[in-house]
């Protein structure tokens, strides 16, 4: 072979958030290299693979690309995962240099280009079989998750057209950023357990799909639903721990356990690595669809070359359009409508041991390019033209603002819809002004201006950074921008300026910064220990105020182990095991223990105390916060000192009070028991006076007017002595729990047609009206209704005897809560002060200038509430008083 190499550039990532697929995929690059030379090499001559790192970001992508096409003279390059970068490195490299760009990565479809080719699979090819396989398996309910770039979001809406095609629902769709955080996680991860869907769709890239597993994980969700993936590969599951990785399903074009002639051959190449030692899970020799890729890839174009029997880029093209090549997932075979190959699918669970078992074999699936993406598509007879019409379409697309500054007079060419809506300008209206004119007036004095960035630019050719910018309206914005020059075929030697928007980003830090500030202004002030320690238990960082107790500063002790250096021996082991479980994550959420300062003193603080993690979830430290309790712990043992005698003191009185109590019951019970005897006592008497008083008027005829009205005064104060016996036996009955009551269904018409006859002449002789709204409306309670006769009787009595002469009685009956029925005895009497409405229901009180000995209503008090009902009373001086019973209605809920 000749000694020129063909060079060949490759994109891994082999740092950022994806570069754990980094050693893999250079590795089958080297694979299939060292195979193309050991059959001839490339038109007689050696393949040369050069490798540039693509960082895993766009820009770093893009200027990975730069050098394999500039510096190192590649004829064509393959690249890359991720979707942002790979859109990049089409639109801003191989488009503007016509290079062929060969894609090893599957992705959601977007570019469609002459010199772009796809040997991976599209969303069809992923998603279209198993969607229905996991519906059918699991359930029709699916929730859908992923980064918020171009892939996550296209391969989700290719997989909610198949599970609407099968009638499944999808019962949530959500987006982060790339880099997610550990909260984010566990907020989405709240929305998926409360919506508790049949199969969980989780769409992240690299590190953070590593992260959402382990914590989907740990949350115990894998046993309530299913998770499939269209990237979840032997790379990612050797990332993870056996019960983490266990169950999941994958979808994707190639799995190490795929069963053909060229997996076995390759695999059987992968072990003779120098830095490969064995195939996984007994070793480290890995191959994912990105590896696998990329070995299509590099033996595609291999292919077409020597079909071509040229190296021109237009040639390869042509060649590229129509090639097939025998990979290990099968037969790949390039469609030349629009460049994206046929490739075969596969289904598989992931087991403890980290082997992905096949549990379905779709066979070769043709690509189907999105709906969404078809507007881009090429011609077999592309020209310059199309070629430019199709750049225009690319950059249309893209959401980062596009600019192409001419080099000559630093005006706008051409600006992109992003850029007119970033910028805040009308359609064309950016067109022809100078790229100045985006300065923003306070940044001038600063090192990111417009004319400082063209002189780089002129220097060296690109520029990538931050600066600030101003929109239409005057209000500034910081831009995220990577410019580049190159020669476009229309306008000669342009710069291409794309950024994105970052001042949300800019604000963040600044929030953030000034969180810190302040954080760090509280930690050097308060009053508190703050101290940090490694997972080992070892001193990492104090603040001045531990600094200032201990006698220590963070100098002396930084590194020390804790424990040792700062604990009694008597507490060692117990803050040992505590510090265990913390760092655990099963913190105990508050510990009393004593430390040592340099001069001896003990301190005894209260600590709490949290795990501290990075952004893997990875433990890193613990935090404990410390507040010094010592005096409060010796003003503790001074009241342990006094508790016991005050708890004995207590026992004593409580023992007093006790015996005092059963007194004070027992002299209550023979009070009773006296009025109960004396009031049967004095009933038989007064029976036998009233009884004689009641013959004597029989004979009325013969004694004077004199003798009549003493007779009459007899048997008048006779009956009010014993309405009064009455109710002093009533109450002896109530305070000794003796009274009973029979509630029945009592009629409020029946009972007020017994009670107003009796007040009527006493009403008559002071001239009251009584006006009755109760009757005839059909009420009935739940009453004993001889008590509750005695109960209106005495409330009607008194609005007689405290009513004013020709005054009114006003009978009212309300429903309360449907439930319960108030009756109102209203009069006009002189009403009451708050003072005598205290006095009312309380044993031998009674009013001034008020006859009686005070227990009339108490006893009605009592006998209401024996019944289950309330009394009560409202008045206002001059005014009069309305007397109220409530009682529970008959068939009351």
């Amino acid at each position: 072979m000749s000694e020129a190499t063909v060079k060949l550039g490759l994109m891994p990532p082999l740092t950022g958030l994806v570069g754990l697929y980094g050693s893999e995929i250079a590795h089958a690059g080297q694979v299939a290299c060292q195979e193309i030379n050991k059959n001839g090499g490339v038109l007689g001559r050696s393949l040369e693979l050069v490798i540039e790192d693509d960082g895993s970001l766009p820009e770093s992508a893009v200027t990975a690309a730069e050098r394999l096409v500039d510096q190192h003279h590649c004829t064509a390059i393959i690249g890359n995962l991720l979707s942002n970068s790979r859109i990049a490195v089409a639109y801003r490299v191989a488009e503007t240099r016509k290079i062929p760009y060969l894609n090893f990565s599957f992705y959601e479809g977007s570019i469609l280009s002459r010199y772009f080719f796809h040997f991976a699979a599209l969303p069809n090819q992923q998603i279209d079989k198993m969607i229905p396989f996991m519906r059918d398996k699991f359930g029709p309910r699916m929730f859908f998750a992923g980064n918020n770039y171009e892939w996550p979001r296209g391969s989700i809406h290719a997989a909610k057209r198949a599970l609407k095609d099968v009638a499944g629902a999808v019962i949530g769709e959500e987006y982060t950023q790339i880099g997610v955080s550990l909260k984010e996680i566990g907020q989405l991860l709240d929305h998926v357990e409360a919506a508790n869907p049949d199969v969980f769709v989780p769409y992240f890239a690299g590190a953070d799909q590593i992260l959402l597993l382990t914590r989907f994980t740990e949350r115990g969700l894998k046993k309530r639903m299913a998770v499939v993936m269209g990237h979840y590969d032997e790379m990612m599951a050797s990332q993870l721990s056996p019960e983490v990785r266990e169950g999941f399903y994958s979808s994707n074009s190639y799995f190490m356990n795929v069963d053909t002639v060229e997996n076995r051959k390759y695999l059987d190449q992968l072990t003779k690595l120098p830095d490969v030692n064995g195939i996984w899970p007994k070793g480290n020799g890995i191959l994912t669809n990105f590896g696998e890729g990329t070995y299509v890839c590099v033996k595609a174009f291999a292919s077409a070359a020597n079909k071509a029997g040229s190296l021109d880029p237009e040639a390869l093209v042509e060649a590229l359009k129509t090639i097939t090549v025998s990979a290990p997932q099968g037969t790949v075979k390039m469609n030349p409508d629009h460049h994206h190959a046929n490739v075969n699918a596969y289904l598989s669970r992931c087991r403890a041991d980290g082997v992905f078992e096949i549990v379905e074999q779709f066979g070769s699936i043709e690509p189907v390019l999105p709906a969404r993406y078809k507007h881009q598509r090429i011609s077999h007879q592309a020209t310059m033209e199309d070629d430019i019409r199709l750049q225009a379409r690319m950059l249309e697309q893209m959401s980062e603002a596009v600019l192409l500054v001419s080099s000559l007079d630093t005006s706008i060419i051409y600006a992109n819809a992003g850029a007119e809506k970033m910028f805040g300008y009308d359609k064309g209206e950016m067109n022809e002004q100078a790229i100045g004119y985006l300065d923003y007036p306070k940044a001038l004095d600063t090192q990111q201006t417009s004319a400082w960035i063209i002189d780089i630019l002129n220097k060296k050719g690109e520029w990538q950074g931050e600066n600030l910018s101003v929109k239409k309206d005057g209000t500034p914005i910081w831009c995220s921008a990577s410019i580049s020059t190159f020669t476009h075929p229309a306008y000669g030697e342009v710069w291409l300026w794309v950024a994105s928007n970052i001042s949300e980003r800019k604000q963040a830090e600044q929030a953030l910064q000034h969180e810190r500030d302040l954080s760090n202004s509280l930690i050097n002030t308060a009053p508190i220990i703050v101290l940090l320690l490694d997972p080992k238990g070892y001193i990492q960082h104090v603040n001045p105020y531990f600094e200032q107790l201990s006698g220590y500063s963070l100098k002396e002790i930084k590194g020390s182990e804790w424990i040792s250096s700062f604990l009694p021996v008597r507490d060692q082991d117990r803050i040992r095991e505590i510090l265990q479980s913390t760092v655990q994550e099963k913190p105990i959420d508050r510990n009393i223990n004593a430390i040592v300062t340099r001069n001896g003193e003990e301190r005894d603080i209260e600590w709490y105390a949290r795990t501290m993690h990075d952004a893997n979830g990875t433990v890193t430290g613990v935090l404990s916060i410390g507040q010094d309790v010592t005096e409060r712990k010796q003003a503790e043992v001074e009241l342990d000192k006094y508790r016991y005698h005050l708890e004995e003191r207590v026992q004593e009185r409580t023992s007093d009070m006790k015996a005092a109590r059963d007194e004070a019951e027992r002299a209550n019970a023979a009070k009773s028991e006296f009025l109960s005897r004396m009031s049967h006592e004095l009933r038989t008497p007064m029976n036998a006076v009233l009884g004689f008083a009641q013959l004597l008027e029989l004979d009325e005829d013969e004694f004077n007017e004199s003798q009549r009205d003493n007779i009459n005064e007899i048997i008048v104060a006779g009956h009010h002595l014993l309405n009064l016996i009455d109710e002093v036996l009533d109450l002896a009955k109530l305070e000794s729990g003796k009274l009973e009551v029979s509630v029945d269904q009592v009629s409020i018409d029946n009972l007020l047609q017994q009670c107003i006859p009796l007040i009527a002449t006493q009403a008559e002789a002071r001239h009251l009206e009584i006006i009755d709204h109760i009757s005839n409306n059909g009420f009935t309670v739940q009453a004993d209704y001889s008590r509750l006769k005695q109960v209106i009787l005495n409330l009607l009595s008194n609005a007689v005897k405290y009513n004013c002469i020709h005054g009114r009685i006003t009978l009212n009956a309300e429903i309360i809560d449907k439930q319960r029925l108030r009756i109102h005895i209203i009069d006009t009497g002189k009403g009451l002060s708050e003072d005598d409405i205290a006095k009312l229901f309380t044993s031998f009180e009674h009013l001034d200038n008020v006859n009686g000995i005070g227990i009339g209503l108490v006893i009605t008090k009592h006998l209401i509430e024996l019944m289950d009902g309330t009394i009560g009373v409202e008045s206002t001086p001059g005014v009069g008083s309305s007397f109220w019973v409530e009682l529970k209605l008959f068939n009351a809920a």
